[in-house]
């Protein structure tokens, strides 16, 4: 009896190395293209935010077994006069494996990190926040954080609250992480 399960622990041992080594294997190999879809992408986050998004170079790394998209210098526009409102040195996505195979969510982030951002945010009189060069609209833009975890790294947040009616806070070269 212990030979059967000895057995079928070794084969089973055997087969997810095998598969894990295919699947790895094939993410290298198309990583590489992903430069291919950059126009596709600043589409696809210009409809989401309803502002003009402008990447400047799209990369892929592997974060220990996790794909990783990385986009650099990206400037989000105003919509009316064409000017960067929002500018990011850096955002990394990583891609979520078990949410594109299980729920067929290609926009299911693993993780979400913004590095070098600059960015202004506001809580107003109703207790909604705004994020300063998004169109308001009637949800909150915390849609970003639906992902598992959400960094904001090396960046200037300005936080204004119309509750308080302070003076707006300014942080310089901040570290925020956020984990759902």
């Amino acid at each position: 009896m212990i030979h059967h399960i000895t057995r079928t622990t070794k084969a089973l041992i055997f087969l997810t190395l095998i598969l894990s080594a295919v699947s790895l294997t094939a993410i290298r190999i198309l990583l590489p293209k992903v430069q291919e879809y950059k126009i596709h992408l600043e589409t696809e986050i210009s409809n989401a935010l309803d502002a003009p998004v402008k990447i400047g170079r799209l990369t892929t790394n592997i974060r220990g077994f996790v794909p990783e998209v990385v986009l650099k210098d990206i400037e989000i526009n105003d919509p009316g006069t064409k000017k960067p409102v929002i500018r990011l040195n850096e955002i990394r996505l990583g891609i979520n494996l078990l949410g594109i195979v299980g729920k067929l969510d290609l926009m299911s982030p693993a993780w979400i990190t913004l590095v070098g951002a600059k960015i202004s945010v506001t809580r107003k009189k109703d207790g909604s926040i705004s994020i300063a060069g998004l169109k308001p609209n009637d949800e909150t833009p915390l849609w970003l954080l639906h992902g598992g975890q959400f960094e904001v790294l090396q960046s200037e947040v300005v936080w204004r609250d119309e509750i308080r009616q302070g003076a707006p806070l300014s942080f310089s070269d901040v570290d925020i992480a956020i984990i759902n």
